[in-house]
């Protein structure tokens, strides 16, 4: 379909419908319709295209009377017009109509677009994404949630269908709350994505190895759940926004970032799962803030270019694993209480000094290496 103008009222779309004249370029692929020059005869009915466009789909009539029954690979992302604030509020409650009939007719999604979408209360969702070559997509500001695996399905050669997803735009002014598990998985592809502010959750695996070089968390984010970045190999820069809700970092949120040099821990974190950083080698500083009070197992290991580590006041306990194979790792600064260091904690032959107060509790036992012992400095 061609590029069409922005549309920001009836009076526009007449004046686009006089400047078709004979122009043949604007086709709809649309079952059970018929095309002429500007013109769309819909079961026997014709209609212009600015006509069909405001009443049949801005207005929904094409679904309320059952004239067409869906849309196929239809460009909606190109339709401004029908996303504009003078038509937003109608078209979302045509929208509630045409779904609540749905339901009374025993179904459960409507297919719009490229779209099916489900309703649950208040809730749009988008369930599942249909075009499975799309480079780009727009999702919609009146969407409230991307289900799991909206943009993942395998194909029988068990090749990812979204491989080619590059960009996805967000509508400013954007209502999305959650991005569900595996919503994006494997979309190998997918360099950008604009998360909006008021979201609050991101799914387990939801950019599993997506091709971000940067990506950066609203505020109102709260959850991300574990793998959510796993394997992103490209991500380089991570920036949680000021005044984060952020509380737990799960396992494996970051783990296998290969190229992650950059990452600002919000002041709101509390905790940090089993391997969240893991071989994150190009990471070479990091630190804790003083509200993150637990360590996973496994959090900074294989960060071969780990040089320095700040831990903040909150940690008590420096787990097992917790900076193994860190070759590179010279200093290490505790500024809590430390009651526990793991004897695993770090490599043996490449441990640095490790500093922590003079009140920490921590003792080393008898088992511990003489090496070990020597290098944990109380100042």
């Amino acid at each position: 379909m061609s590029n069409l103008p922005i549309i920001h009222s009836y009076k526009d779309l007449l004046e686009f419908n006089k400047s078709l004249g004979d122009k043949k370029y604007l086709t709809y692929n649309i079952s059970g319709v018929k095309y002429a020059k500007n013109t769309i005869e819909v079961n026997g009915e014709t209609v212009n295209i600015d006509r069909f466009l405001y009443d049949y789909i801005v207005n929904q009539s094409f679904i309320l009377t059952g004239k067409i029954e869906r849309l196929k690979q239809y460009d909606f992302s190109r339709l401004n017009y029908l996303l504009h604030p003078e038509f937003r509020e109608e078209f979302v409650g045509k929208l509630r109509a045409y779904f609540n009939n749905v339901v009374m007719l025993g179904g459960s999604e409507v297919e719009l677009w490229d779209f099916t979408l489900t309703i649950e209360g208040k809730d749009i969702i988008l369930k599942r994404y249909n075009k499975a070559r799309a480079e780009e997509v727009f999702i919609p500001s009146f969407i409230t949630k991307i289900e799991g695996g909206a943009f993942y399905k395998v194909t029988t050669t068990n090749e990812t269908y979204f491989k080619y997803l590059k960009k996805v735009t967000i509508e400013e002014g954007s209502q999305l709350k959650a991005i569900g598990d595996n919503a994006f998985y494997f979309c190998t592809a997918l360099e950008e994505i604009n998360l909006p502010e008021g979201l609050e959750s991101i799914g387990a695996n939801a950019f599993y190895k997506c091709n971000f070089i940067s990506v950066l968390i609203p505020s109102s984010v709260k959850v991300i759940k574990e793998r959510a970045f796993e394997y992103c190999r490209q991500l380089r820069q991570v920036v949680f926004k000021n005044n984060s809700r952020l509380k737990v970092l799960e396992n494996n949120t970051f783990n296998g970032c290969l190229a992650l040099e950059k990452i600002n821990l919000s002041s709101s974190l509390e905790e940090i799962g089993t391997s969240t950083f893991r071989f994150c080698r190009s990471l070479e500083k990091i630190n804790i803030p003083d509200s993150v009070k637990i360590l996973g197992e496994f959090v900074f290991a294989n960060c071969y270019k780990l040089k320095e580590v700040k831990i903040g006041k909150g940690v008590t306990a420096i787990p097992t694993h917790a900076f193994r194979h860190c070759d590179s790792l010279t200093k290490v600064t505790a500024l809590g209480n430390i009651d526990i260091i793991s004897t695993d904690a770090f490599d043996i032959k490449n441990i640095p000094k490790v500093y922590i107060p003079k009140t920490s509790k921590f003792e080393p036992s008898e088992n511990d290496e003489e090496a070990y012992r020597d290098k944990i400095i109380k100042q």
